[in-house]
């Protein structure tokens, strides 16, 4: 199957995974790493995209997956899934 991505698309939710722990009050804060899962409901799917950034917040951690996912998307031209999960509907 070969998928051939063209559309620009906005996620429409994020689920954001701490992987650090905060720093201490009155210290100089630094970027911290997340784990970020974006999703989007197109028509006829819903399509996750799930990535790991650094940044000061939750806020900064989900702008800097959006422009990773539109940074892979354009420069890849052609891609293909590899993993997939099938069930009776």
């Amino acid at each position: 199957m070969l998928i051939v991505w063209r559309a620009a698309i906005k996620p429409t939710h994020c689920y954001v995974k701490l992987n650090a722990e905060p720093q201490a009050y009155g210290r100089r804060r630094q970027a911290m790493k997340y784990h970020v899962t974006l999703r989007v409901n197109l028509g006829k799917g819903t399509l996750y995209w799930v990535t790991d950034t650094e940044a000061n917040s939750e806020e900064e951690a989900v702008v800097a997956a959006e422009h990773l996912f539109e940074s892979q998307m354009e420069e890849s031209n052609d891609w293909s899934f590899t993993d997939f999960d099938v069930e009776n509907a």
